[in-house]
């Protein structure tokens, strides 16, 4: 039996869903939708309160814009669960979660899903390897768009609706919450659903990722997997510069505030490190604020501090 806990956009889910979920699921399951159309609550307090509410020992919290595949796959979620060391399972995470502001999918993502857009386009299946005959493979950091966890778990940890308080790095929070108590995370592949939209790093997924590294970093980096320093070094260099400097440029963090926030979360890369001291550094903000939004050039659109 199974809780379906969704933080909807509108005052209630479509018919679609609903009769997708009434169709495919194949256990009895009750629909906990809780209305935030008029924003005024996060997706946590909206899980809280949905784990409040469910009656059933098992739950899935799941995005409006999915749609299920795998007939009975309620079914395959409660087996999955029947492990009593495992913590939450979903359909995308990785092994490593990093110590730098980035998502779970830095290094070593494993997904098993059909990705769309908000347009529909013809979906595009996203299928890793590696997992083993039970269909699963132990992870860290987990994505929102579908998890599931045992109701007992969240005797243990809870949505952490205090340091968060929009729709980003909730998921990444719950699975670090679950690993550091000694759960094991899973993404597993024998459930298949269309997701209908992409994730989108703006500026309230930054502030969250910031949120995310300082609340975690005595924990952080994390890692099942066995990767080489030098390869794990140059990967999050190539993302700092090239990914997330763009980001903060295009949030309107200011040079200095940049700059800062690079000597906190890549002191330990001595290349880094070496060009930060460097005319290079500034040079590449400068390009970066040229290229893609010109008037934080001169005009930043915030000067937040870190």
């Amino acid at each position: 039996m199974i809780s379906i806990i969704i933080c909807s956009k509108r005052p209630a889910i479509t018919d679609e869903l609903k009769n997708n979920i009434r169709d495919s699921i194949g256990v009895p399951y009750e629909l906990i939708v809780l209305d935030n159309s008029a924003n005024a609550f996060s997706i946590l307090s909206a899980y809280n309160k949905g784990i409040e509410l469910s009656q059933y020992p098992n739950l899935c919290f799941v995005h409006e814009d999915i749609s299920f595949l795998t007939v009975d796959w309620g079914k395959l979620v409660c087996r999955h669960l029947e492990d009593p060391s495992c913590g939450l399972i979903g359909l995308s995470g990785s092994p490593y979660q990093p110590g730098i502001p980035a998502s779970w999918s830095l290094y070593g993502k494993t997904t098993y899903l059909l990705q769309s857009d908000k347009g529909h386009k013809k979906p595009k299946l996203m299928a890793s390897s590696g997992y083993d005959k039970n269909h699963e493979k132990q992870v860290i950091g987990l994505d929102g768009m579908f998890l599931c966890a045992r109701k007992a778990l969240f005797e243990q940890i809870r949505f952490d609706e205090v340091t968060f308080k929009g729709f980003h790095a909730y998921d990444l929070d719950i699975s670090m919450q679950a690993y550091v108590k000694g759960f094991r995370n899973k993404a597993i592949n024998d459930i298949l659903l269309v997701h209908y939209s992409k994730g989108h790093h703006d500026e309230k997924w930054v502030a969250s990722i910031l949120l995310f590294c300082a609340k975690w970093h005595e924990q952080l980096p994390a890692s099942l997997i066995a990767i080489p320093d030098k390869e794990i070094r140059q990967v999050e260099y190539q993302y700092m510069t090239r990914v997330f400097l763009k980001n903060l440029i295009r949030s309107g963090y200011s040079n200095e505030t940049c700059k800062q926030i690079f000597k906190t979360y890549m002191g330990h890369n001595e290349v880094l490190a070496v060009e930060l001291s460097r005319f290079g550094f500034w040079s590449k903000m400068t390009w970066m604020r040229l290229k893609k939004k010109p008037i934080t050039l001169i005009f930043p659109r915030k000067t937040t501090t870190f």
